[in-house]
């Protein structure tokens, strides 16, 4: 059986022109750091009473907050930016029954994306064709993907679309929401 590669592994391994590769922001962990230490220094300018509540209150919200920012400065999203005006790509999912495979695979191949509005819906994520497009609708991938076995398969190799078919998809799943 012949395995395609996901959207994302295509947007990595391709020309660095349309699409490159980025993480996000380190300034959030950052300043949950920085929050954390003026609770500390806060704990140890001030003279506190001892039946106060604030220096324990203050030590616990310290160690959280440089808990947290410490593990959020290792663990950031990667995002997908397009080179032209350095737009995020966003991920959009659009379900469908699981008996519709072929005429979804036929119509997105052939680009007749108009008439996926025939084709039945479905809540469970079955079937889905996944797609990721900037604000402007310039750059569009889409890939259709299927759960087979307790994991999801990708049944389409990912394709780019143009600006009119990108407008077409957002509309169509926004009125699947």
């Amino acid at each position: 059986m012949e395995t395609n590669q996901s959207i994302e592994h295509v947007l990595v391994n391709m020309n660095k022109n349309i699409v490159y590769k980025t993480r996000s922001s380190i300034m959030p962990a950052l300043l949950l750091l920085v929050i954390g230490v003026i609770f500390f220094v806060v704990i140890s300018i001030f003279e506190w009473s001892s039946t106060t509540i604030y220096p324990h209150l203050f030590l616990i919200l310290g160690s959280i907050c440089i808990i947290l920012g410490i593990f959020k400065s290792f663990i950031r999203k990667d995002q997908y930016l397009a080179v032209e005006n350095h737009q995020r790509l966003r991920a959009y999912e659009i379900y469908f029954d699981v008996n519709e495979r072929d005429k979804l695979i036929r119509l997105t191949e052939n680009g007749h994306f108009s008439e996926l509005k025939s084709l039945k819906g479905s809540v469970s994520s079955g079937l889905k064709l996944r797609f990721l497009v900037t604000k402007d609708k310039k750059v569009c991938f889409s890939q259709i993907i299927a759960f087979v076995g307790f994991e999801y398969v990708n049944v389409s190799a990912p394709k780019q679309h143009s600006m009119a078919e990108a407008e077409t998809l957002i509309k169509l799943e926004r009125e699947r929401k």
